[in-house]
C-alpha cells in the first residue's frame, strides 16, 4: 500500500509526466485542450488549422474540424473609411423579403439637385443648375414619371471648369435654359399633370442627404425673394433609411448600392443619374421589409433649416 501510494504520487507531479501522459490527463478530465507541447507542434505544421477537443475513447486525438478564415488584407491605395464600411454589409446582403411592405405615402418623388461650385470656393450664391426628380410607385417601388430640367444661373452664368468635370454640365446645357423661378412654375404644373396636388394626394421627397432641401433651395430661394411651395418642408433622408433598415450609417451613395450589391448606373454627380441609383437603393431597402418614414422638415422653406427630432 505504501509503495503504491508513492508511485501514484509521482504520476501526479507535473515534472515528472511527459508529453503524451499530460495531454491524455487533460483529454479524460475534459478540463483542457492538448498540451502546449503537441498544440504548438501541430500549429506549426497546419497553420491554416485549427485543433477540436478530443474526448476520450476518439481513436484519432489529432483531428480538425475546420480551417481558419482567410484575413483581408486592405488594399493599399483604398482609405480605412471604405475598408471598414465593407466588413458592416452582412445585414445588408441578407435575402430581400418576398412581398413589399405596405408604405405610409402612395408616392416618392426622388430628387437630386446639382449647383454651381467651384475650388477651392464655391461660388456665392450657389445656384441650382440640374432640377431632376423621379416619380415612384409605393405599391411596386418602380418609376413612373421623370421631371428633368437644366437651370440657368443668372448671378455667376459662366460655369467653372471644376463645375463641369464634377457633374458633366457643359455650359451649353444651361444656356438659353429657365431661371429657377420659371422652372418651378415647370414643375408644379408637372406636379398637377401627375395628380400630386390633390389634398389626397400623399407623396414626399427623397433625397441622398439634407443638403438639397434643408439649405440648397431655401437658400437660393431667399436669395431671390421666390416663394416656394409647402410640399417642399418634408423628406425623407435615404441615408436615413438605410440606417434604420441595415444598421449602420452610410458615408456616401457608392457605398449604399455596394452593401445591397447593386450596380452603379450613369455618371457620379450627375443629378438625375443619382436619381435613379437612390430609386434602386429604395427598392432594395423595401424588398428587406423597410417602411420609409420622414426624416427631415424646415418650417418655411424658404427661410431656416430645422431638422425633425427623431
Amino acid at each position: 500500500m505504501f509503495t503504491a501510494g508513492i508511485l501514484l504520487g509521482l504520476c501526479r507531479m507535473p515534472a515528472l509526466r511527459s508529453p503524451k501522459t499530460t495531454w491524455m490527463s487533460n483529454t479524460i478530465n475534459g478540463s483542457k485542450l492538448m498540451s502546449s507541447f503537441f498544440d504548438n507542434r501541430d500549429r506549426q505544421r497546419f497553420p491554416d488549422r485549427s485543433h477540436r477537443r478530443v474526448r476520450s475513447g476518439q481513436k484519432d486525438p489529432f483531428g480538425y474540424t475546420f480551417k481558419r478564415p482567410i484575413p483581408q488584407l486592405k488594399p493599399l491605395d483604398e482609405p480605412n473609411f471604405i475598408f471598414e464600411e465593407r466588413f458592416k454589409n452582412e445585414a445588408a446582403m441578407a435575402s430581400p423579403v418576398m412581398k413589399l411592405p405596405n408604405q405610409i405615402f402612395d408616392y416618392f418623388l426622388v430628387l437630386d439637385f446639382e449647383a454651381t461650385c467651384d475650388k477651392p470656393v464655391s461660388p456665392v450664391p450657389q445656384e441650382i443648375i440640374e432640377f431632376p426628380v423621379v416619380k415612384i410607385d409605393a405599391r411596386t417601388m418602380e418609376p413612373t414619371a421623370t421631371f428633368h430640367e437644366y437651370v440657368l444661373p443668372t448671378v455667376h452664368p459662366q460655369l467653372s471648369p471644376f463645375c463641369t468635370n464634377l457633374t458633366g454640365i457643359i455650359q451649353d446645357m444651361v444656356d438659353n435654359q429657365p431661371p429657377l423661378e420659371e422652372v418651378l412654375k415647370l414643375f408644379h404644373s408637372w406636379m398637377e399633370k401627375e395628380v400630386l396636388n390633390q389634398p389626397n394626394a400623399r407623396f414626399t421627397f427623397v433625397t441622398c442627404g439634407d443638403w438639397d432641401l434643408a439649405e440648397m433651395l431655401p437658400r437660393q430661394a431667399q436669395h431671390f425673394r421666390i416663394g416656394l411651395p409647402l410640399y417642399f418642408q418634408q423628406w425623407i433622408n435615404v441615408k436615413h433609411a438605410f440606417s434604420e433598415a441595415i444598421g449602420h450609417y452610410p458615408r456616401n451613395l457608392r457605398l449604399m448600392l455596394e452593401s445591397l450589391g447593386i450596380q452603379h448606373t450613369g455618371r457620379a454627380h450627375s443629378g438625375i443619374d443619382d436619381c435613379k441609383n437612390i430609386v434602386n437603393i429604395m427598392r432594395g431597402l423595401a424588398e428587406r421589409g423597410h417602411v420609409f418614414r420622414p426624416s427631415g422638415q424646415v418650417k418655411e422653406p424658404n427661410l431656416a433649416k430645422v431638422y425633425k427630432k427623431r
